[in-house]
């Protein structure tokens, strides 16, 4: 949660860079219409002390870059007291109308908005059917559920990754579960050295997830639109 900008720039994997990449466009331009309003206004920071302290926070990211939110939010306050004692407030109002716009703009490309969660994308059945029959272990499964798996499954079910991506930059995790994914190696590597017991699926992975439906060892018990959840046969037996 707290890697800096440096450090994931040096060890994040390449997929995650490319939507990094627009945060940190986003932050570096706000970063410097901010710094260009302060040289523009060295003599009227003495009115606003407090402010002035507050917007120290506008540099954080460079230690923790989950934090670009909280530094923009906490030194908005002087920079717009700077900008409302500019000359060039109209100009500086319009640049800072397109940049909301280029930014709005990037964020709808990146993710779509919508309301509510998607049932299709996380469907019911699957935490119905983990609660009713007690199933309890460290769980294989890919980033895009695990974060829903934690909220409504946590500490039964404890997932192999989740969106919070700097938590994992110093471990193999990525590394790991891609190799896996590419073929590279296979799915057994990952149950064996995280010492999995329970896999819930994305079908639409492709073949990744196929040595696991050919082992005598390992049991599909559950299946629903893309996602299944598959259990060592031992344990698949014991919950009947």
């Amino acid at each position: 949660e707290w890697a800096s900008i440096k450090r994931i720039l040096e060890v994040a994997p390449m997929d995650y860079l490319i939507i990094f990449q627009y945060h940190l466009m986003t932050y570096f331009a706000y970063l410097c219409l901010f710094l260009i309003m302060i040289i523009l206004s060295l003599k009227r920071l003495k009115k606003y002390i407090f402010l002035s302290i507050l917007s120290t926070v506008i540099f954080l990211p460079f230690y923790a870059a989950r934090q670009i939110p909280l530094a923009i939010i906490l030194s908005t306050p002087l920079l717009a007291q700077l900008i409302n004692k500019q000359g060039l407030k109209t100009i500086l109002l319009l640049m800072i109308i397109m940049l909301t716009l280029t930014i709005t703009s990037i964020s709808i490309w990146l993710q779509k908005p919508s309301l509510g969660q998607s049932e299709e994308s996380f469907p019911s059945l699957l935490v119905e059917f983990i609660r009713k029959q007690g199933l309890k272990g460290r769980t294989l499964n890919n980033q895009h559920i695990g974060g829903f798996l934690t909220y409504k499954l946590y500490p039964d079910i404890l997932v192999y990754q989740d969106t919070r991506d700097d938590l994992y930059l110093d471990t193999t995790v990525y590394d790991d579960f891609r190799s896996a994914t590419s073929l590279q190696t296979n799915i057994f590597f990952l149950i064996d050295k995280y010492k999995i017991n329970i896999v819930i699926g994305d079908l639409s992975e492709g073949p990744f997830y196929q040595p696991l439906f050919h082992s005598i060892n390992w049991s599909l018990v559950f299946l629903s639109d893309r996602y299944f959840v598959a259990l060592p046969t031992k344990y698949a037996l014991e919950k009947n």
